[in-house]
């Protein structure tokens, strides 16, 4: 079976939001139907009968958790994990077990990838961040020993980006010989502040995708 996920390998609760990608500029959902979403599914690692009713609530979490990390707040989240609960049980040999369930059926897999975020949170081990690519909405957990990921993938994004600002420091510099103070040279700060205003911008077309 062929992975159809943007960036494999992330914690569950990336994986879900990263069920939206869009290579080359075109917006892709995995979860758009039935059938990509029981691709993303299995590949993901989910079990389960994936029907109308779950794939919905996981559209939902989908949302819920991009809110919850873009600042937007945490009330949908809360309200996906109210629908958790944690059975314990004890085997015949005496060892103990602890197992997420949601009240629904049909809410298992989104409970889970909730979940998924609330562990990052309490191991604490790296940040989760957007790709510094101002035309990609894929996040990653970063697990460098300084934090220093920017990328989802320095062989795509990484290199993209190097080759555009290259590309626009050299123009910069050929603009700036030839006129003095044209607004393509413009400083480093504002350079910055103009990436950071389309992270914004990409950030709130991307939240507000159903």
């Amino acid at each position: 079976m062929n992975d159809p996920r943007a960036l494999p390998g992330e914690p569950l609760t990336l994986d879900l939001v990263n069920t939206e990608f869009a290579p080359d500029g075109t917006l892709v959902d995995l979860l758009a139907t039935a059938e990509s979403a029981r691709s993303w599914a299995a590949a993901a690692g989910l079990t389960g009968t994936l029907d109308e009713a779950s794939l919905a609530a996981l559209r939902q979490t989908r949302s819920a958790v991009r809110d919850a990390l873009e600042g937007r707040g945490t009330v949908p989240l809360n309200a996906v994990l109210d629908k958790a609960r944690v059975r314990l049980t004890v085997s015949d040999t005496l060892v103990p077990a602890r197992t997420l369930q949601a009240d629904e059926p049909a809410s298992q897999s989104a409970v889970l990838a909730a979940e998924s975020l609330l562990e990052l949170l309490e191991n604490g081990a790296g940040p989760s961040e957007i790709c510094e690519n101002p035309d990609c909405v894929l996040w990653f957990f970063d697990t460098t020993r300084n934090g220093t990921r920017r990328w989802c993938s320095m062989a795509v994004c990484g290199n993209r980006m190097k080759a555009r600002r290259h590309g626009e420091r050299k123009g910069a510099a050929t603009s700036a010989g030839r006129r003095p103070g044209d607004s393509t040279g413009r400083p480093r700060t504002a350079r910055v502040a103009h990436e950071r205003l389309a992270r914004m911008s990409r950030r709130q077309r991307a939240g507000g995708v159903p």
